[in-house]
């Protein structure tokens, strides 16, 4: 049935809540036999990864499912989140280029806005919290703004925006962006 695949995600959930991580994934793989042509496929693919990175610590096996999730549904919303998951071994492995190169790769490739703007502003925190690079923080920060004045994800930006400038002592700059966050977002 088309909601096989459904059924078989939401047995795994239920199983990792319970910390049975072996029978969520035995359940996740199950949803392609049971659905060959299931919609929630890319799903079933993104929470194996989820398990053997977040729960399992399991880099190697978190990054074979993403990167199988990529090949196997590339132009899907869970590619795109897979990509930023990707980039996020990288940075949990301290290769901070690496991660910033894939979150870049991963703006251009999907067009999806919250994969867009997630990535900007993972992007950001690596510059400013790895890199040591300010300038291309608030950058990557403005972007986000810049594509997406009406989201939250703007007003956090502006206030990390505003949060480096008074860091360097650039009061006008932050007054700037601060400015910038009342009149985006009055209320």
């Amino acid at each position: 049935s088309h909601e096989a695949d459904r059924v078989l995600i939401f047995r795994g959930d239920m199983f990792r809540l319970q910390k049975d991580y072996h029978n969520a994934i035995m359940s996740y793989a199950e949803a392609p036999l049971a659905a060959p042509q299931g919609k929630n496929l890319p799903l079933a693919l993104l929470r194996t990864g989820d398990i053997y990175f977040r729960d399992l610590k399991d880099n190697g096996m978190a990054r074979n499912v993403w990167s199988e999730l990529l090949d196997k549904y590339p132009a899907s919303l869970e590619a795109g989140r897979g990509s930023i998951f990707l980039a996020e071994i990288e940075e949990s492995e301290k290769n901070y280029g690496q991660a910033v190169t894939r979150l870049e790769e991963a703006v251009l490739r999907y067009p999806f806005p919250e994969i867009k703007a997630e990535c900007y502003a993972r992007i950001g925190r690596i510059y400013m919290d790895y890199l040591a690079s300010p300038d291309k923080a608030i950058a990557s920060y403005k972007r986000t703004v810049d594509e997406f004045p009406a989201e939250p994800r703007a007003a956090e930006a502006l206030i990390r925006i505003g949060g480096i400038h008074e860091s360097r002592r650039y009061y006008r700059d932050a007054v700037d962006a601060y400015r910038r966050l009342a009149e985006l977002f009055p209320d």
